[in-house]
């Protein structure tokens, strides 16, 4: 069996995993499990990869790769050009990449490159995940998703669209406040509203059942390289499971259910109560 990847072998099996009509391509990754089949260091990789998929897309289909970063909740600073992903090798090479734009969200912010790179970054967002969201925009351009070196249910965040258009109990909207920076030049103030999970309660989360589902129905999309772990579905498809999912469960994505059913009924509340005037989000 072959054990080594090229470049050819990417560009094919991508090419071969995307229609003629998907104009928008959302790409979660995680390549450190495989990079090294193609026989070079990982920044090598990474550069390459993210290469293969801009000429893809070109300039008639459009690129966005997830470019989250946390430490804004704690330090209060995001930096477009200088802030880390949470998100891996290809998110961070995107963010140094001038033809790719990284849009302002501080929490959850994409990168984004081709036809309709403008249409994203400008657009007007009112809370991380819901019906004005980067996420609804992704949904409403019909994207494909596809997953590289990395399991579905670790990668594909669209899931918390459901939870916040649902409104799943066990979260409630938090504003976070502070600077943006580019390069380390200060730009303006700017916040992001985030549907937060318990301060102190940390879900245990299962979220492999949408995996399942999508496989049952033959709606997931795989290479034909075995040693290449790439795979797409529609964001209808995923979308409409996860909505299916939680109206049948609000609950269904945890695990220690009780435990987060006390912190509703007993602590939410106070919880909500504690937050300081800047972070109370009303009318949402």
């Amino acid at each position: 069996m072959k054990s080594k990847l090229t470049e050819q072998d990417l560009v094919d099996n991508v090419l071969s995993l995307i229609d003629e009509d998907d104009e928008v391509i959302i790409l979660y990754s995680g390549i450190s499990s495989f990079a090294h089949k193609f026989g070079a260091d990982a920044k090598y990789t990474a550069n390459m990869i993210l290469d293969v998929f801009q000429d893809v897309c070109g300039n008639k289909r459009t690129l966005v790769l997830p470019s989250y970063s946390m430490e804004f909740s704690k330090n209060k600073i995001f930096d477009i050009k200088l802030t880390k992903s949470d998100t891996g090798a290809l998110s961070d090479c995107s963010i140094l990449r001038p033809e790719m734009q990284r849009t302002s969200q501080p929490m959850q912010s994409y990168t984004v490159y081709g036809m309709l790179k403008n249409d994203l970054s400008n657009l007007k967002i009112q809370t991380s995940w819901g019906n004005k969201s980067i996420m609804s925009w992704l949904i409403k351009n019909k994207a494909k998703i596809m997953v590289l070196g990395v399991d579905w249910h670790l990668s594909c965040s669209i899931l918390h669209h459901a939870e916040e258009v649902l409104r799943v109990p066990y979260r409630y909207f938090k504003r976070f406040s502070g600077k943006l920076y580019s390069k380390g030049h200060y730009v303006s103030e700017c916040e992001e509203i985030m549907y937060c999970r318990p301060k102190n309660i940390e879900p245990l989360w299962d979220h492999k059942q949408i995996e399942k589902r999508l496989r049952d129905k033959k709606k997931i999309l795989s290479s034909e390289n075995p040693i290449l772990s790439l795979e797409a579905t529609s964001i209808s498809s995923y979308v409409n499971e996860t909505y299916d999912i939680l109206y049948d469960n609000p609950y269904a994505y945890i695990k220690n259910v009780e435990e987060i059913k006390y912190w509703v009924n007993n602590i939410k509340e106070d919880e909500i109560k504690s937050m300081s005037k800047s972070e109370f989000v009303t009318n949402e």
